[in-house]
């Protein structure tokens, strides 16, 4: 278990306000000190585990409020007299949301099936030609 100070240096860190040296005077030790809990095993564990307790907490208040906002959305998204621009924004992102964001770049190839049996040719003729591969029995035989 940590002691209070260990425990106080997590909460200062997670609260993000203080650079270590002011950290370090606040808690009553050596700067250097912060870094040899910092490297513990049992503290980064306890600094985790807050942090990862924090998180849930934020999550669960986020979603608690989740369908009281997508309401929210969902009324200005149909309500006409809401800008155009904020209307059709509401719609791709709930369109985004719904179906996944489409890329924004379109890829085009034009290889046909010759093409790409020459590549394959290629890639074996190399394979075979490399000097590694040269203890092979295998031959390509056009």
């Amino acid at each position: 278990m940590l002691d209070e100070r260990k425990i106080k240096l997590i909460e200062l860190i997670i609260e993000g306000s203080l650079n270590k040296t002011e950290m370090a005077k606040q808690i009553g030790v050596a700067r250097q000190t912060l870094y040899e809990w910092m490297a513990q095993e049992e503290w980064i564990a306890e600094y985790d585990r807050l942090l990862q307790e924090i998180k849930t907490n934020a999550n669960k208040m986020f979603n608690a409020k989740l369908d009281n906002v997508i309401d929210e959305w969902y009324k200005m998204m149909m309500d006409e007299s809401c800008e155009k621009r904020t209307r059709a924004k509401l719609l791709v992102d709930w369109v985004d949301r719904s179906l996944g964001k489409p890329t924004s770049r379109l890829e085009v190839s034009e290889n046909n099936e010759e093409t790409q049996a020459e590549d394959v040719l290629e890639n074996i003729e190399s394979f075979l030609n490399d000097d590694e591969n040269n203890d092979s029995n295998l031959k390509l035989v056009k």
